[in-house]
């Protein structure tokens, strides 16, 4: 656990929880989405909106450097198919979100499953899903209870996957 902390809106600051191991397991996922997509994907600093930038690819000289999306990485250790819905907090949607509409690039979230890689597309609104709070109570930190956002597991694109064919049904 670091010991940086942060202050959001003026509250009191927070305690960060990413490990060494997490900025580990997000560099994998970065560099797998590298190789997928074919683009270089470039860290962003600590508390932007997301965890990488998504640049052009290397074969138009004019558009080197161009940002073409921004990425919020998230790493899981269940299964893509343990629970109906991915929940994330609504604050980072609306910071994903934010991004977008000022930048005018998408906002993707990408989520590491033990043996699916998926993809979402963040929108302009999340009126749309279902708004509740929650959060984790693992690290006895009430600031991990917040409004979040549960989206359909069967919304995500799937762009990687370990799971076994099972012949007839995939």
């Amino acid at each position: 656990m670091d010991l940086e902390t942060k202050a959001s809106n003026g509250s009191e600051p927070r305690r960060t929880y990413e490990t060494d191991l997490n900025r580990t397991e997000e560099s994998k996922v970065a560099d797998k989405l590298s190789m997928l997509w074919k683009r270089e994907a470039i860290k962003l600093k600590p508390f932007a909106a997301g965890d990488i930038a998504i640049l052009a690819n290397d074969e138009d000289p004019e558009e080197e450097g161009t940002i073409k999306a921004f990425v919020e990485i998230k790493v899981r250790t269940n299964s893509m198919s343990s629970y109906p819905t991915y929940m994330i907090s609504l604050h980072k949607l609306q910071e994903l979100s934010n991004l977008s509409e000022f930048s005018g690039l998408p906002s993707i979230l990408v989520v590491q499953w033990k043996e699916d890689l998926g993809y979402w597309l963040v929108p302009e609104d999340v009126g749309v899903f279902d708004i509740k709070m929650g959060g984790t109570t693992q690290r006895n930190d009430p600031q991990d209870m917040e409004p979040c956002v549960h989206i359909p597991i069967e919304d995500f694109v799937v762009l990687e996957s370990s799971r076994p064919i099972i012949e007839g049904v995939m």
